[in-house]
């Protein structure tokens, strides 16, 4: 798909003003120490960047934010790594502050990127999230709730009896946007959720064996 990166949101900006920052021989041990650790799941690199690196927990915590937004954009666009640090580079220039570049640090920050996003196994992480988010609405949270309402003959009256109602609460991301959704259930539209999510589990681990016996690797 199309990209153009014009500025660095403000959430990246620490991140990359932080490789920016070390030097051109300790992003090549970072490199090499991600690539040695082997780990894909974004949330467990910070430990290996923090004793790598040597930087704080805190510092680490933006490299990880920065690396990750950059894995991501790289599988959604399906775009080169020389392309995608050549794009970034103009985007901290035009951004300005800390992230802007001289002309005598870009051939360092060009390789620092490049070693840094040409590691496989976290590559292969990011392709996994996009996939795994690549949907008009992503489910968020839900929740039913079940409640007595009273049945009135006329108002002012003692109630005559309740009924018991549910409501399906879906809480959900739509086209980026946190939206809320609600739906009136009866006992027998609880009963189809029920069988329905059984279902699923029954088919996801009928997948799974499928997976495990053709020696493939699960990679949800």
């Amino acid at each position: 798909m199309p990209l153009n990166i014009t500025r660095i949101p403000p959430s990246y900006r620490p991140g990359l003003a932080k490789i920016k920052s070390l030097s051109l021989e300790a992003v090549r041990a970072l490199a090499n120490g991600l690539a040695i650790a082997q780990i894909s799941d974004f949330a467990k690199l910070s430990s290996v960047i923090e004793s790598t690196a040597q930087v704080s927990p805190d510092e680490a915590a933006t490299i990880v934010t920065s690396l990750r937004s950059l894995y991501h954009i790289k599988a959604m666009a399906e775009i080169a790594t020389p392309d995608l640090v050549a794009m970034l580079m103009t985007a901290m220039q035009r951004t300005g502050g800390n992230v802007a570049l001289s002309e005598s640090e870009k051939p360092d920050f060009t390789e620092k990127l490049t070693q840094l996003l040409g590691i496989s196994r976290i590559e292969r992480s990011g392709k996994i999230e996009q996939l795994k988010t690549d949907y008009q609405n992503l489910l968020e949270d839900a929740k039913i709730v079940t409640d007595l309402r009273p049945v009135f003959d006329k108002p002012g009256d003692r109630p005559t009896g309740f009924i018991i109602a549910h409501t399906l609460k879906i809480v959900h991301h739509e086209s980026g946007q946190h939206k809320e959704l609600f739906f009136a259930l009866e006992g027998d539209d609880v009963l189809t959720l029920k069988r329905t999510a059984e279902r699923a589990l029954e088919k996801m681990a009928s997948l799974e064996d499928f997976i495990k016996s053709a020696n493939l690797e699960n990679l949800t």
